[in-house]
């Protein structure tokens, strides 16, 4: 009998300790919610086991722990709840005493009451919230369940272990700005949004991402917002193959609105915008390329480009081009001499275009810009014979009025201030590439400004011209007429370009128009009484450094 109660008591020792193990194993699952999806971070989620995020490779990708043995200690006795360790040893800050007899309330996780003894404060020194000195945010759900929204699973990140995605959200992350607080978009409990819905039909998403236009920035299988929550986007600093059009989502004609202020729609739609007409057309160019995803993206300010500010590279979030500012605006210096003399005022252009080929031409002066023909349809060619059967040589009618030239570089040298760069209705600058070009397409050929966004419809409105006939009209006999209706670039008599554009265009800060908005003809040889100025106003530039 004695045996038997000797072979009973250590049959109950055992189980015991069975138990006590087989409690720590399951606890994460008897009480946490269980994520949907494992998180797409390094590789330690553990399927095949019990299930639960661990960290595999020993980099404690969040809380810097290789085993449970670091919070617990399920063998001997403790005052703590779930079997947490009266005393830590921390990473950076020694032996800690901890206090966590209750999961609400004082003494709980971090309770914010000036003693930094919770299980959730001993060891942070780093952290936005509940550091384990008077430093940081105390504040933050002092006293709430922690492991509500930041699950064991996930080795407390928060809910979901999207690590990348909630830092971009609360904590900023690079470039964005962003500070949510955690209610912005869930209610008390992590896995429910403010719509009552979860995560995979909740609309909370959809005032920032957008899941209008020609990107579904919501739920795109690439580069939706709730489809890539779980892994993030960025790579780094970069959006890695696949994710080329994660910015298209919110900059396309659906209506994304962060912090009071619209994405403005640069990816237009299936015919014009970034992927259709700009840059992006191919694939070949990402947004990327020229912008600095480091840079602070979202300030509140609908135009964040002044030019009394100076401020064009931080407005548009340009990078560096060879550690260099990538295009000058506004354009203040007394540099007259424009392309020729090498500045360094359209480097990001120039990382990509042959400044030899937009600039040169028969009045280029030699050096590293000169190239011997023009390659390039602004211009002028001597002689311009239309086909009227008079060897009528239009050329004497063009910008230069002296036969060949490249319009390119005239526009950028001699001419003076009549860039608006920042649309206020006021001359600020010397012409630069932008002045005429939208990066990001339009619906005019070669990417020429339409003025859609910055608000200055009809813009350039260039096209391709060609001759039409001779015709008798006041003041003028005689008239040589020019249309561009219905134009395509091979049946474009020289090459020649022309602008249509009405009062709210950009050429009319300089030019005298030829014809309305709405007429496909104009006359060249003939300006009427009223445009009597080759420059429509001149404003007297400031002294440099004085604005």
């Amino acid at each position: 009998m004695a045996a038997t109660k000797a072979s009973v008591s250590s049959i109950g020792k055992t189980l015991l300790v069975m138990g006590l193990l087989l409690t720590v194993a399951s606890c994460t699952r008897v009480e946490d919610p269980q994520p949907l999806v494992p998180p797409a971070t390094d590789g330690d989620f553990d399927p095949d086991s019990d299930g639960a995020y661990k960290d595999m490779d020993g980099d404690g990708l969040y809380h810097h722990v290789a085993d449970c043995d670091v919070c617990h200690d399920v063998f001997h006795a403790v005052n703590n709840l779930k079997f947490v360790l009266d005393v830590v040893a921390t990473p950076s800050s020694g032996q800690q005493n901890v206090i966590f007899t209750a999961r609400t309330g004082p003494h709980s996780f971090a309770d914010a009451d000036n003693v930094y003894d919770g299980i959730c404060e001993v060891c942070h020194t780093t952290t936005n919230h509940h550091r384990n000195s008077a430093d940081g945010d105390h504040s933050h759900y002092a006293g709430a369940d922690c492991v509500t929204c930041h699950t064991h699973e996930y080795e407390f990140a928060p809910v979901g272990g999207a690590g990348q995605s909630h830092s971009r959200h609360v904590a900023g992350g690079t470039g964005n700005n962003l500070a949510l607080a955690c209610d912005y978009c869930h209610t008390s409990g992590g896995t429910i949004f403010q719509d009552g819905q979860p995560f995979a039909t909740t609309a909370v998403c959809d005032e920032c991402h957008s899941p209008g236009g020609i990107i579904d920035g919501v739920d795109d299988p690439e580069v939706g917002a709730r489809t890539n929550w779980v892994s993030g986007v960025y790579a780094g600093d970069i959006l890695p193959l696949g994710k080329e059009n994660w910015c298209s989502g919110c900059h396309d004609l659906g209506v994304s609105i962060i912090d009071g202020v619209a994405a403005p729609p640069v990816a237009g739609d299936q015919t014009w915008g970034f992927a259709a007409t700009g840059h992006g057309r191919g694939g070949s160019i990402g947004c990327v390329d020229c912008h600095d995803v480091t840079a602070v993206h979202i300030d509140g300010v609908g135009d964040t480009y002044k030019a009394a500010l100076d401020n064009y590279q931080a407005g548009f979030r340009l990078s560096d081009v060879g550690g260099g500012v990538p295009l000058v605006v506004p354009r203040i210096d007394g540099n007259i001499a424009g392309p020729f003399s090498d500045p360094p005022y359209y480097d990001l252009c120039f990382a990509c275009h042959d400044k030899y080929a937009l600039f040169g031409g028969p009045l280029a002066p030699a050096g590293p810009y000169f190239a011997a023909d023009m390659r390039t349809n602004f211009r002028n060619d001597s002689p311009m014979i239309i086909p009227d059967g008079l060897d009528t040589d239009i050329s004497v009618y063009t910008l230069t009025g002296v036969g060949a030239a490249n319009s390119h570089a005239t526009h950028m040298s001699g001419i003076p201030w009549s860039y608006d760069s920042d649309h206020d209705g006021e001359m600020d600058s010397r012409l630069t590439c932008v002045a005429c070009h939208n990066v990001h397409g339009s619906t005019n050929p070669v990417m020429v400004r339409d003025g859609t966004l910055v608000d200055h419809e009809p813009g350039l409105n260039f096209s391709y011209v060609r001759y039409d006939r001779h015709e008798d009209r006041i003041p003028c006999g005689d008239t040589i007429i020019m249309t561009s209706a219905d134009v395509a670039a091979p049946a474009s008599h020289g090459g020649i370009s022309r602008s249509t554009t009405g009062a709210n265009g950009v050429c009319t800060f300089c030019h005298c128009s030829g014809a309305t908005t709405s007429d496909p003809e104009y006359m060249i040889n003939c300006q009427g009484v009223s445009c009597v100025d080759y420059y429509r106003t001149y404003v007297v530039p400031p002294v440099p450094g004085t604005k």
